[in-house]
């Protein structure tokens, strides 16, 4: 079991370097924005496989965009089941999944949240959107900001 994963996704969020991309991410609104941060343009979600908070794609669905946050850590009812048996935490091995999960939340904590989020999906082309490959809505308020979200996007579908 990849019981570090918890104690990492805590390290993380509390990290210099997932304040300053969860920052980037708030007051850049496009690529060429992304891009001339100082991070690593598939960190910062430069590219073809991301666009700021979203990871564009994965093995199972294809081509959907997806915001995650970390697992467990942002489950409020995990049981010792969840704990043991989450995929999220045995899944996902790369670091920068890691980070731009803990910058995630980061970002999901901000007032201003459902603006930026907007501002990226406006750049998707997609019209689906999933929610939580990893982790789960932490809060009612973080639910409203989603659903706000949703109401401003109405052409899209949201799933989760």
């Amino acid at each position: 079991m990849r019981l570090w994963r918890l104690d990492e996704a805590e390290r993380l969020v509390n990290s210099e370097l997932a304040q300053g991309l969860a920052e980037t991410w708030a007051s850049c609104a496009d690529e060429k924005c992304l891009a001339d941060s100082p991070y690593d343009p598939a960190l910062v979600g430069v590219g073809r496989w991301w666009l700021g908070p979203f990871t564009i794609g994965n093995r199972k669905l294809g081509e959907i965009p997806f915001y995650s946050l970390p697992p467990v850590a942002t489950c409020p009812s995990a049981t010792p089941f969840c704990i043991r048996w989450c995929y999220a935490v045995y899944e996902i091995a790369n670091w920068r999944a890691h980070v731009r999960e803990a910058a995630s939340y980061l970002l999901s904590l901000r007032d201003d949240f459902p603006d930026i989020v907007q501002r990226f999906l406006r750049r998707l082309p997609h019209r689906t959107v999933r929610l939580h490959v990893s982790g789960d809505f932490y809060s009612v308020e973080y639910l409203e900001k989603w659903a706000e979200v949703a109401r401003r996007e109405p052409s899209r579908v949201f799933y989760t």
